[in-house]
């Protein structure tokens, strides 16, 4: 079979279903497809294609998680490089959050600092927020020190933004 090039076919489709194309090929022949993909989500400089590689990533995730463990860092220092889109970042931050449980690296301190620095960060989307904050619990879940900054954060959250939209609001339970 003719090898796919998930550039040109994500540039030019759009919505779940081609994603899922993406990520479905990438599964059938892990080996040869997964590198290409993630090569994508690290390396293009078409933000479209940049954002739906992710999103194809998500799917990977969802689908067989344990294939991503050897990224996890990868992933992290993704996410927390300078300038990434908000979409994008939010789709890096759930796969992350997905893959953490399977992984046993040292906490990144970077990476812990970038998300309770965006639980907090009005300039991020909501949906972006919300993922920091699950992701901060999960990260912080084996140390009661870190715990307790947490509490503050959210409690300084609540009390500097009263109109905090209900999915902030719920994630900070």
């Amino acid at each position: 079979s003719r090898k796919m090039n998930y550039a040109e076919y994500l540039k030019t489709h759009f919505g779940r279903k081609f994603v899922q194309v993406v990520a479905s090929d990438v599964l059938n022949d892990v080996d040869n497809n997964l590198p290409c993909l993630l090569d994508l989500v690290e390396n293009s400089t078409d933000s479209v294609v940049l954002w739906r590689s992710a999103w194809s990533l998500q799917f990977v995730a969802e689908e067989r998680p344990q294939l991503l463990v050897p990224y996890f860092s990868k992933l992290e220092k993704l996410a927390i490089k300078n300038g990434v889109g908000d979409g994008y970042l939010r789709i890096l931050l759930g796969i992350i959050k997905k893959i953490f449980p399977l992984q046993s690296e040292p906490i990144n301190v970077l990476f812990l600092n970038f998300i309770l620095e965006n639980c907090a960060n009005p300039q991020r989307t909501v949906g972006t927020r919300v993922q920091c904050v699950y992701l901060a619990k999960v990260y912080t879940h084996d140390y009661s020190e870190l715990k307790q900054e947490l509490q503050l954060i959210f409690s300084e959250m609540r009390n500097h933004e009263p109109n905090l939209p209900k999915s902030l609001v719920v994630a900070l339970r």
